[in-house]
C-alpha cells in the first residue's frame, strides 16, 4: 500500500511537470498579446479579458510575458542542470576510478570550488563575463558542478571494491567497459534524484541574476528579470511582482515535489514492505 501511494504522487507530479514543461514550449503559441508589444496607453493596467493578468510599465501584456518567460527560465535551468551533471559526474567517476594524484586534485580544486558561498561566488564570475543568458548558465554551471562530483566519486568507492566489479575485471573488462557497464548503472539513482532536485535551484539561480542584472536582458520575457522591471513600480499594480512570484513559487515547488517523489519511487524497499505486497 505504502509503494503505491509513493507510485501515484511520483505519476501526480510527472503529469504535473510534464504539463509545466508543455506550457513552456507552447507558450509563445498561445498566448493571446505579443509578450514584446509596448502599448503605453494601456501602462500598468488591472486585469481585464484583455489582459489577464493586466500590463506592465509599458503596457505589455503581463499574462503573456509570464507564460513566455517560462520557456527562458525553464529550460535554461533545465540546460543547466544537464551541463553540471555530466560535467560533475564525469570529474567525480574519472578522479574515484583512476585515484593517485589525480583524484587528489580534482578534490581539492572540488574543496576550493565549495569554499565560497554559490551566489556569492556566481556573481563574481558573472560580474566578470558580463551579462547575458549564456553567461548566466556558465556562471551557475561553474559554481554547481561540486555537488555532483563529491557524490559520483563516493558511489564509485563504493562500488568499485565489490565482488562483482572484481569479477568483471578477471573476465577482462577494460576500465572503460567496467565503469559504463557496471558502476554506472549502479550509480545512477542518486545522482538522477539531486538532478531532479537541482532544477528548481537552478531556476532560483538563473531568475536571481535576472533579477540582479546580470542575467536575461530586457526586452526578453524571464521571470527574474520580469521581477526586476516590476519592483519600482509595485505599489502602482502589485501585479506587475506578483504573477511573476507566483509563476516561480509554483514552478519550483512541483519540481521539488516530483524530485521527492522519484527520490521515494527509488528508495530501497523494506524487508516487511515486500513481503507484504508478495501474493
Amino acid at each position: 500500500m505504502a509503494r503505491d501511494k509513493v507510485r501515484t504522487r511520483f505519476l501526480v507530479f510527472s503529469a504535473l511537470s510534464v504539463a509545466i514543461f508543455a506550457g513552456a514550449l507552447l507558450g509563445p503559441f498561445i498566448v493571446p498579446n505579443d509578450p514584446l508589444k509596448a502599448d503605453f496607453q494601456m501602462v500598468n493596467q488591472p486585469p481585464s479579458a484583455r489582459f489577464p493578468f493586466g500590463t506592465d510599465k509599458l503596457g505589455r501584456c503581463l499574462f503573456s510575458r509570464v507564460v513566455c518567460g517560462a520557456r527562458v527560465t525553464i529550460f535554461s535551468s533545465l540546460a543547466l542542470v544537464g551541463v553540471i551533471f555530466v560535467f560533475g559526474t564525469a570529474v567525480g567517476v574519472a578522479s574515484s576510478y583512476a585515484g593517485g594524484r589525480f583524484d587528489t586534485v580534482c578534490m581539492r580544486v572540488t574543496d576550493i570550488v565549495l569554499a565560497f558561498p554559490d551566489m556569492v561566488l556566481a556573481i563574481a564570475v558573472a560580474g566578470f563575463l558580463g551579462g547575458g543568458l549564456t553567461n548566466a548558465i556558465i556562471t551557475l554551471a561553474c559554481v554547481s558542478w561540486t555537488k555532483y562530483a563529491r557524490l559520483a566519486r563516493s558511489q564509485v568507492l563504493a562500488l568499485r571494491d565489490q565482488a562483482f566489479i572484481e569479477a568483471a575485471r578477471l573476465a577482462g573488462n577494460t576500465g572503460p567497459q567496467i565503469i559504463f557497464r557496471h558502476i554506472m548503472p549502479n550509480a545512477m539513482g542518486p545522482l538522477i534524484v539531486t538532478a531532479a532536485l537541482d532544477i528548481g535551484v537552478m531556476m532560483i539561480g538563473v531568475a536571481g541574476l535576472s533579477f540582479l542584472g546580470l542575467g536575461v536582458r530586457p526586452p526578453t520575457p524571464e521571470w527574474g528579470a520580469m521581477l526586476n522591471e516590476g519592483r519600482t513600480y509595485f505599489q502602482q499594480y502589485p501585479g506587475t511582482i506578483f504573477f511573476p512570484g507566483v509563476a516561480i513559487f509554483i514552478s519550483i515547488m512541483v519540481f521539488n515535489l516530483f524530485g521527492d517523489s522519484l527520490r521515494d519511487l527509488l528508495a530501497p524497499r523494506q524487508p516487511g514492505e515486500t513481503a507484504k505486497e508478495m501474493p
